[in-house]
Parts: structure tokens; C-alpha cells; sequence
């Protein structure tokens, strides 16, 4: 069976969007150099609102550090319009995962940790957009976890289609790693003097399987 080619069929939908009249964007941020490639990519086709929701991440101090580069970003890039940071809560994390901590990375606990995580950023849209945001017609979500290499696009598009069943949010699938997605964050993490971080987030992913 062929995997569905998620950079083409983004690019379809990109190129019949109206770029005076842009849609609305929430994008779930995993880090600011995976972020730059994705928001340099769609900045100039919709209003994009970063959301920072990674509980994951195995202390304080490195939630706070990935944070300030994410902001770094967004002041070089003029993009996204806001960032809104979704409170650290590492136990409730530990305890979504809790019995897979022995789990091989990118197996069963990872598949969790990412469902935790984008459950988290749609919550937070739907909220906005019943509170101040209801005017918008044309509303979509994605996340930037896409362009890492060690991401699986198919497990990550199908729950995010998952979770916005019965909303009026539609799903901008992609698997942005393509097209030298990867490569161009890593040259422009490069350009922009960003950190980049040697594991994933939590304090399993620092291990050697």
C-alpha cells in the first residue's frame, strides 16, 4: 500500500488559499528549530497561532529554555501572531505514559506522549474559538512534530484527524520533513543561532535503546 504523499497534497491546499483573505492556523509547537522551517514555510498563507504544549519535556528549566528560543523565533520571523504557552505539568505527562517507561523510543509511549500533547493544543483551540476567535470561517491545525525524521507523519495525521472529529477545525495534514524540510530546519536553526536540543523531551528519549 502507498503512503499517502502528505507534502503534496499540502502544497494542493496551499495553492488555493486566498492569501489577502488569509484562514486562521493553530500550530502546536514542538521546538523553535523544527518551528522554522514549518513557519517559514506557511507564514504567508495564514494567520498562525503557536501553541507551546510539551509537558513532556523532563524539567522546568529545559521547558522555559525551549520556550525562549520559540520566542527567539517568532521576533525574527514576524510569525506566529502569538504564542501561548500551556502550563508544565510534567506528573500529569508521567502519568499519561505511566507503564511504558521501559517502551523502546518511538514505540508505544511516544504514540501517547504525541496523542497527549496535540489533545492538548485542540482543547486550548476550541476554547479560543468559542471565546474570541468564532469569527473566523476557515480555521485548521497542525503541528511542527512532522518534520523530525524520527516522526512517523501517517501515526501523527491520523490522530490529529482523530481528535478533530465533530469540531469546525480542519486538519492541515502534512509531513513537512519532506522536500528537504529536515535539512532547511537544520540549516536555518544554523542561520538564526538557535538551540538545538540532543534528545526529544522527556528523560526516557535520553536514553540509548
Amino acid at each position: 500500500m502507498n503512503r499517502i504523499q502528505y507534502n503534496k497534497e499540502l502544497k494542493k491546499i496551499l495553492n488555493t488559499i486566498d492569501t489577502n483573505n488569509k484562514p486562521l492556523l493553530f500550530l502546536h509547537m514542538c521546538c523553535a528549530p523544527c518551528s522554522s522551517y514549518v513557519i517559514n514555510y506557511l507564514k504567508d498563507y495564514f494567520i498562525i497561532i503557536g501553541i507551546y504544549s510539551n509537558s513532556n519535556i523532563d524539567s522546568y528549566n529545559e521547558f522555559i529554555k525551549r520556550e525562549n528560543e520559540i520566542l527567539k523565533l517568532k521576533n525574527i520571523l514576524k510569525s506566529p501572531s502569538e504564542i501561548i504557552e500551556l502550563s508544565y505539568n510534567h506528573n500529569e505527562f508521567l502519568e499519561c505514559i505511566k507503564g511504558l517507561e521501559q517502551d523502546i523510543e518511538f514505540g508505544e509511549r511516544c504514540k501517547t506522549c504525541i496523542k497527549y500533547r496535540l489533545k492538548k493544543s485542540i482543547e486550548y483551540a476550541i476554547k479560543r474559538i468559542n471565546n474570541d476567535l468564532n469569527y473566523y470561517n476557515d480555521i485548521w491545525f497542525t503541528t511542527t512534530l512532522t518534520t523530525s525524521t524520527h516522526k512517523d507523519a501517517l501515526y501523527i495525521n491520523n490522530i490529529i484527524i482523530e481528535l478533530l472529529l465533530n469540531t469546525n477545525i480542519k486538519a492541515l495534514l502534512s509531513d513537512f520533513k519532506k522536500d528537504n524540510g529536515n535539512l532547511l530546519s537544520i540549516q536555518l536553526s544554523k542561520k538564526y543561532n538557535l538551540y538545538r536540543q540532543e534528545y526529544c523531551g522527556c528523560e526516557f528519549s535520553k536514553r540509548i535503546n
